[in-house]
């Protein structure tokens, strides 16, 4: 129970945080979910439509691997400011809020700039 209620607080605050961000949807469409992941693999392919492999950030997350489809319906998004599919295949992708529906579609892709210093 503790556990469901830590993830259900870290669900909270990425949602505030995401509205502060990248302004998903007020209302998630039935079985859809919010998720920060690292970027594991992202693949364009043709004009409008890639796919996403990522490891989500929250350790308490049941799912080991996130897989989503883009396609031209995503709103693609650089720390918050839209960009097209043909900027989103120039950027580098590390880190990424993805909200998705319960198809796996993505719904919104933020890119999240990441520092490289250690």
């Amino acid at each position: 129970m503790k556990s469901l209620r830590s993830l259900a607080a870290s669900v909270f605050l990425l949602a505030l945080s995401a509205g502060a961000i990248a302004g998903p949807p007020s209302v998630l469409p039935e079985g859809g979910r919010i998720v920060e992941a690292h970027v594991l693999s992202l693949q364009f392919s043709g004009r409008s439509s890639a796919s996403l492999i990522g490891r989500p950030c929250d350790p308490e997350v049941s799912c080991a691997t996130v897989i989503a489809r883009i396609s031209a319906d995503t709103e693609l998004k650089d720390n918050g400011k839209t960009i097209t599919f043909k900027q989103a295949k120039k950027r580098d992708w590390k880190l990424v809020l993805l909200v998705m529906d319960k198809f796996n579609n993505a719904l919104l892709l933020n890119r999240i700039p990441t520092s490289d210093r250690r």
